[in-house]
């Protein structure tokens, strides 16, 4: 068995979920929502931005963007919550 093989124990990101074609839109919407979350929080561009050390980045004037994609997913995956359990 070969341990040092570095795409063996690479896992995607997002599976599709197997009942995607049950869903109704408020719960497809939220997932969706997350996933794309999901996917920002686990990126380097975020890791960076939050950098932590007595000389972090987090509040560098090139990080504002990002900051502001994830308060904008934040909201969106809030506003997703919301509609899913209106429905």
């Amino acid at each position: 068995m070969i341990l040092n093989k570095p795409d063996a124990c690479l896992l995607p990101l997002h599976t599709p979920f197997p009942y995607i074609g049950h869903m109704s839109h408020p719960e497809r919407e939220l997932a969706d929502a997350r996933t794309a979350l999901r996917e920002h929080l686990g990126s380097w561009e975020f890791a960076f931005a939050n950098a932590g050390g007595c000389h972090s980045g987090a509040e560098h004037p090139a990080h504002v963007a990002t900051h502001e994609r994830t308060a904008q997913l934040t909201a969106r995956v809030e506003a997703a919550r919301q509609a899913f359990e209106a429905a």
